[in-house]
């Protein structure tokens, strides 16, 4: 079974990238637990600064998921980094939402894979804060990179 591990404290966050995984059929493991050796992952998502020392020196990815909007000093990976976040220089972004919170598109700026290519996915699916749309981008970047196509995770996610 692949491993995720994610670094932030916020339990409704954590809650929510679970929820998608489920819904997304994805069948991996997560885990956010304080590391006492050095272990590997698939997945490193990083959502929170004040907690990277956790897993800085003590894990290791194939991929690196870092939210962009968080403020972040200048750190080195070794790994495939995807960058996320509303800002428009992400690799993962969001180009458009929808007023009422009932939607929206999910875009890939950048090459990740050479199956993973820059689209826009819409989703129409209500969300409640970033937070929720952190972990659709999450979610669905790591669901692309395993190969679930774009229509499969449209139909689960709506």
């Amino acid at each position: 079974m692949k491993k995720v591990f994610v670094i932030d404290n916020n339990f409704e966050f954590i809650n929510y990238i679970k929820r998608e995984f489920s819904i997304l059929n994805l069948d991996l493991e997560i885990d956010c637990k304080e590391l006492n050796k050095k272990e590997a992952y698939d997945y490193i998502v990083i959502n929170n600064m004040n907690e990277l020392d956790i897993c800085m020196d003590n894990c290791i990815g194939d991929y690196y998921l870092l939210n962009m909007d968080m403020k972040f000093d200048n750190i080195l990976f070794e790994g495939n980094l995807i960058t996320y976040g509303l800002g428009n220089k992400n690799t993962i972004t969001i180009s458009s939402i929808a007023d009422d919170k009932s939607g929206f598109v999910y875009c890939i700026q950048r090459y990740i894979t050479e199956y993973v290519i820059p689209q826009e996915i819409p989703i129409n699916r209500k969300f409640k804060d970033n937070y929720e749309l952190y972990a659709f981008m999450i979610s669905i970047t790591i669901a692309l990179i395993e190969g679930i196509s774009e229509n499969a995770i449209k139909t689960n996610l709506e």
